[in-house]
């Protein structure tokens, strides 16, 4: 599985978002809109925790679907 250290430029899919500015919502979402806990936004986004939290870290690839996931929060919550 390709790292987002080995891979920061690349783009997710369809969104033409580096995976450093995808990382970088998924963070903000985390801890704007879930108090810092990757659980509940892990539960929000539809994914497993343990995954989420290696996006965070930049062992897993953030794709196209989730980057969708997120702006769909921010824009009901207002967490942006």
């Amino acid at each position: 599985m390709d790292t987002l250290e080995s891979n920061n430029n690349d783009t997710v899919s369809g969104q033409g978002s580096g995976q450093q500015e995808a990382r970088n919502l998924l963070d903000t979402v985390c801890s704007n809109l879930y108090e810092q806990d990757v659980k509940k936004t892990a539960l929000a986004l539809g994914r497993d925790a343990e995954s989420l939290q290696k996006m965070l870290d930049g062992e897993e690839m953030i794709d196209e679907d989730l980057v969708m996931k997120m702006n769909g929060l921010i824009e009901q919550r207002g967490g942006g």
